[in-house]
C-alpha cells in the first residue's frame, strides 16, 4: 500500500489571522491561519478560508506580530490527501520548506505534513508490515532509498554525544569529514561553544521526546557558514540529526 498525505499528518493549532501568538513556543509549533471567525463570533472553523501555516521559528523571529504577519510570501501552494510521501518530502526537500499544507478532495484544509512526520509514516509502516525476514529486507531497502534521496546531512547519535554513524550528503560543506566523526563526541569534533549546545538538545530531545532545532555558524574553508540541525529521539538512548546549510 502507498502511502500519502493521510498517513503523515501532524498535530496543527488553529488560530484566525487577527490572532496572536502565545508567549510560550515549542520548536515545533505549527499553526493553520484562517480568515476570519464567524458573523457570531463563534469559534468555529468550519468553512472558513485557509490562509497559511506559520511556523514556530518565524514566531520568535518576530514576536509580538500578529499571525496574519506572518503568513510565508508568497504563499505555499497545498498538496492534496492523496499525494504519495515521496512527492511530498521531494517538495518539502527542492522547495526547503518545513511544513506542507494538505487539502482534502473539496480544497478544504485538512492539516499538515512535515519531514518528521512523513518520514515517522514510513518508519512506522515498515514496522507494522515487517511480517518476516524478507518482507523486513525489502522494507529496509526502501527506507534507504528513501534516506539517499534526502539531501541533508544525517547522524545516528548516542546521549553522550558520540556519533554512531552517519549518511553523507554529496556536495554538503562540513567542518570535518563525517567519516571522521565516527566513535568521537561532539566535544571531540566542534567548536566548544557548538558541541555545547548540541549536547543539551540532545538531552533535552531524549528527555522530552520532542524535536530540537539548532541553528549555529562553522567556519568552513575559511568561509562562515550558517547551518540548522533538527535533533530527533530514536529510542531511549539515541538520536538522529539531520544537518542542512
Amino acid at each position: 500500500m502507498t502511502l500519502t498525505a493521510r498517513d503523515a499528518l501532524t498535530e496543527v493549532a488553529r488560530v484566525f489571522k487577527e490572532d496572536r501568538p502565545p508567549a510560550e513556543q515549542n520548536a515545533e509549533h505549527l499553526y493553520a491561519v484562517f480568515a476570519q471567525p464567524r458573523s457570531d463570533g463563534a469559534l468555529s472553523l468550519q468553512g472558513e478560508q485557509f490562509l497559511g501555516l506559520v511556523i514556530a521559528q518565524d514566531v520568535a523571529r518576530h514576536p509580538g506580530r500578529i499571525f496574519a504577519e506572518l503568513l510565508p510570501r508568497p504563499s505555499v501552494e497545498a498538496v492534496l490527501l492523496d499525494t504519495k510521501i515521496k512527492e511530498v518530502l521531494a517538495r518539502l526537500d527542492t522547495q526547503r520548506l518545513y511544513a506542507l499544507p494538505v487539502l482534502d478532495e473539496g480544497g478544504r484544509f485538512t492539516g499538515a505534513v512535515t519531514r518528521t512526520s512523513a518520514l515517522g509514516a514510513c518508519l512506522g509502516r515498515n514496522r507494522r508490515a515487517a511480517s518476516n525476514e524478507a518482507a523486513l529486507k525489502e522494507r529496509e531497502a526502501q527506507l534507504r532509498a528513501l534516506l539517499e534521496a534526502v539531501p541533508d546531512l544525517l547522524f545516528r547519535i548516542r546521549g553522550d554525544g558520540t556519533y554512531l554513524d552517519c549518511k553523507p550528503a554529496a556536495g554538503f560543506p562540513t567542518y570535518v569529514p563525517p567519516a571522521e566523526c565516527l566513535g568521537k563526541k561532539a566535544t571531540d569534533v566542534l567548536p566548544p561553544a557548538v558541541a555545547e549546545e548540541s549536547l543539551r538538545l540532545i538531552g533535552r530531545a531524549l528527555e522530552r521526546s520532542e524535536v530540537q532545532i539548532h541553528e549555529y555558524r562553522l567556519v568552513v574553508q575559511d568561509e562562515p557558514r550558517d547551518y540548522e540541525a533538527r535533533t530527533c529521539p530514536a529510542g531511549r538512548t539515541r538520536c538522529s540529526r539531520w544537518c542542512a546549510t
